[in-house]
């Protein structure tokens, strides 16, 4: 392992102070800590966001921006690539998910950069989805392995046009063509998509739970919104008791990472789900960038990226 790597539980920490003068970890040190434990923290090696841009760039080929996918996320530095995650309205807690797990194009890597921790708490927690799956009841489990969910998103008219960036309804149809979403549109002019797919990603290297549920879940249940639903295929309401199992094994696997200015946190996101736990401070700054392998690791990401979430072929436009 390389000189400045350690395990910490749940992730593997490559820490500059443990070994000032060994340089970067190469690419390929970086994906074996991955395929080890799904997070690894990167600390001292990026003191600004020009260098994590640059340390990052190595290993990532970027997703550009999806639909609506990161609607309300400001890019950085006018990059298309890097956002904000600490908007105003990001200071509440978050569940744990996967990243765009709710549509067709799942990135494989998650990169999250801390340029300004807050002055407390405001953790991002992280829990691999592999023992969250192993630790769900065999009722439970059996009713994920048997049943797809549906991700719908309800939005109204004023909405789907910020959320997709025009004004014209048939760019929304070709983008939902492209991207396996059934659309349907309002006669208030309002529109309702939904995207099938199993809350199981399946590899050869494992299955693993990591979706959307819970965040969908708290949007409705937990802040009364009609905007975000998620139920079983045949339109069936999650029981609450299952949706509760759910929330509790994630809680049990978590793990909160407390930031320091510098760090940079890579997940591997067909694995790994993350979170964020509540702050009250604007002073908190993390950036996230999202892309796919630039070489492919086995044991780490999808086993054919050109595979979308629910298994239909993915139109994956990558960035060099």
């Amino acid at each position: 392992m390389f000189a400045s790597a350690q395990r910490n539980g749940d992730y593997v920490l490559f820490d500059k102070g443990n070994a000032p003068s060994a340089g970067l970890p190469s690419p390929s040190d970086i994906l074996a800590a991955l395929k080890e434990t799904g997070a690894v923290i990167c600390r001292g090696y990026c003191n600004t966001l020009e260098e994590f841009i640059a340390f990052s760039e190595r290993l990532t080929q970027d997703v550009p921006y999806v639909g609506g996918a990161n609607a309300g996320r400001a890019a950085v530095d006018g990059s298309d690539a890097v956002y904000s995650v600490t908007e105003p309205s990001m200071k509440k807690p978050m569940p744990l998910h996967g990243e765009m797990h709710h549509t067709h194009v799942v990135p494989e890597l998650l990169w999250f950069y801390c340029i300004n921790p807050a002055t407390s708490d405001g953790e991002t927690t992280f829990g691999d989805g592999r023992k969250i799956l192993s630790r769900l009841s065999p009722d439970t489990r059996r009713l994920f392995e048997e049943r797809d969910v549906i991700y719908r998103r309800n939005y109204a008219p004023d909405v789907w046009r910020y959320v997709y960036r025009t004004d014209n309804i048939s760019d929304v149809e070709d983008f939902c063509r492209a991207h396996h979403i059934d659309l349907k549109v309002q006669p208030d002019g309002g529109i309702s998509t939904t995207y099938r797919a199993s809350a199981i990603f399946r590899s050869p290297d494992g299955d693993t739970f990591i979706n959307n549920i819970l965040t969908f879940a708290a949007m409705e249940y937990v802040r009364g919104s009609a905007e975000s639903q998620v139920r079983w295929a045949n339109e069936e309401e999650i029981d609450r008791a299952v949706l509760l199992e759910v929330n509790k094994v994630a809680e049990q696997v978590a793990t909160a990472h407390p930031w320091q200015a510098g760090d940079a946190m890579l997940l591997d996101n067909t694995r790994v789900m993350h979170g964020r736990r509540v702050f009250n401070d604007d002073q908190r700054n993390i950036v996230v960038r999202l892309g796919m392998c630039r070489d492919r690791f086995p044991g780490v990401g999808h086993h054919n990226p050109f595979l979308g979430r629910n298994g239909q072929p993915a139109q994956i436009s990558l960035r060099t």
